[in-house]
């Protein structure tokens, strides 16, 4: 399922990689390509391909149209910046047809830059994604242990075209996804807390830094961006949980996001008048007040007392503690 929205610049990739996918598989007529698109008159040589027009900038709304539409029984997303390996939907199908009971899948990234030029994992911009992202293949079916995981690694939900689920997993909670405008893949990852999930090692998704418009950048009225876009993000999370109907999503969304969410936004808005508060100030402050980060506080301290890495990597710890890019 492919979603873009005023973004076309990119799609040709996208598309591209899904149709090398597909030309790999043996039983590719059993593939179907939904293409969600605001302007669908500006799609070419689609093929096969099944578009759904839908000019909302609300993801959800549109995702809630393409899971109508879908005939399969796993879907997979992938956002128009985004670009598949070769591999990746004869691995999903391998995966989830020797687990029917499979809900969930989640994969790690091949990082690229506008360009499509490979980026290394240790550069700043995406170093935070590969702290916080677990390196295991493993099946996981007790809710406890995939908790503890995301605890671990808050980034464990990142990019949804790195995930994959079972469109019943989504059917039974389309009307919240449908009220949901943005944090998508986090919203999916927390509604598979109570299946059975598997988490991949392999980089099967390259994810393109610098398309998009929270991708982390420097200048100017940056702690005021960070502010609306963090603003939108809760509130469109709070959106989610209040209309899932499931108690341990309400559960697990305190444990794991809420609190921290709404400490660091105070944070932020007490820093916008003067700029006044250090990094390493708001680290001590939110560690000291919620013990669910300290398996980062090591890696988080040794870059403050860092002077060379802090300056490298302090704007960006700033924005990953937030959880805007996570």
């Amino acid at each position: 399922m492919v979603t873009v929205y005023k973004r076309y610049n990119f799609l040709d990739f996208a598309l591209n990689s899904v149709k090398k996918n597909i030309k790999n598989l043996n039983n590719s007529d059993k593939i179907e390509t939904i293409i969600i698109s605001d302007d669908p008159s500006r799609l070419s040589d689609l093929d096969t391909s099944v578009v759904i027009k839908c000019d909302s900038p609300s993801w959800g709304e549109c995702l809630a149209r393409g899971v109508d539409e879908a005939e399969g029984d796993v879907i997979t997303f992938l956002d128009d910046d985004d670009v598949y390996a070769e591999s990746r939907i004869k691995r999903l199908l391998e995966i989830f047809s020797r687990n029917k009971n499979l809900m969930y899948y989640h994969n790690r990234q091949i990082y690229v830059d506008r360009n499509g030029r490979m980026i290394s994992k240790y550069n700043k911009n995406v170093l935070i994604y590969e702290i916080f992202q677990p390196r295991i293949q493993k099946t996981i079916s007790a809710p406890e242990e995939f908790v503890a995981l995301w605890l671990r690694y808050p980034a464990m939900h990142h990019n949804s075209s790195s995930i994959a689920v079972r469109k019943e997993l989504l059917v039974r909670n389309l009307d919240a996804v449908s009220k949901t405008a943005t944090a998508l893949d986090w919203a999916i990852t927390l509604l598979a807390v109570n299946q059975t999930s598997y988490i991949d090692s392999s980089r099967l998704t390259y994810y393109r830094i610098g398309s998009g418009k929270t991708s982390p950048r420097g200048g100017e009225g940056e702690v005021d961006r960070l502010i609306n876009v963090y603003e939108r993000e809760l509130k469109s999370k709070k959106t989610f949980v209040e209309n899932v109907d499931l108690d341990y999503v309400q559960q697990y969304y305190a444990a794991l996001d809420i609190k921290i969410h709404e400490t660091y936004l105070n944070l932020l808005k007490l820093e916008r008048p003067k700029h006044t508060f250090s990094l390493k100030e708001i680290l001590e402050i939110t560690l000291k007040r919620h013990p669910l980060l300290a398996p980062m506080e090591a890696v988080m301290f040794s870059l403050t007392k860092n002077p060379s890495l802090f300056k490298t990597y302090g704007r960006l710890l700033r924005a990953a503690l937030q959880g805007l890019f996570l």
